[in-house]
């Protein structure tokens, strides 16, 4: 399969960390590096649904790597506070078209490690 189209408003890389989130963001949906996992604490936490939490780096590495593979991919907003960043916008796959958000809380500021994902 190609390489997913991805799209998102030119601020939206507008820092580091902003890149980062973006960057993070491609990887939990199928798309990004696979180097982007290293940065995922060993005891990292996943909440995909209210009910629904996938605990540990391996296990949050197996859930991104087990997606439907993206054919599309708009970001509509990125956006980081401190030791919170949050990415929203709509991806399409061969099976489905869904709209998400991710917000990811890193270990600290300085946004070298991931500590908790939640997906809306």
């Amino acid at each position: 399969m190609a390489d997913p189209t991805i799209s998102y408003p030119p601020d939206c890389n507008n820092s580091p960390k902003n890149q980062l989130m973006v960057d993070f963001c491609l990887f939990i949906l199928g798309a990004g590096h696979p180097s982007l996992g290293e940065i995922v604490e060993a005891d990292a936490v996943w909440q995909q649904q209210v009910d629904h939490l996938v605990k540990g780096h391996d296990d949050i590495i197996a859930a991104a790597k087990a997606r439907d593979l993206p054919k599309d991919i708009e970001i509509f907003n990125v956006a980081t506070h401190g030791k919170v960043g949050f990415v929203d916008g709509v991806c399409q796959t061969e099976q489905s078209r869904f709209g998400f958000c991710f917000k990811v809380v890193f270990k600290s500021a300085a946004a070298k490690r991931v500590s908790k994902i939640v997906s809306y």
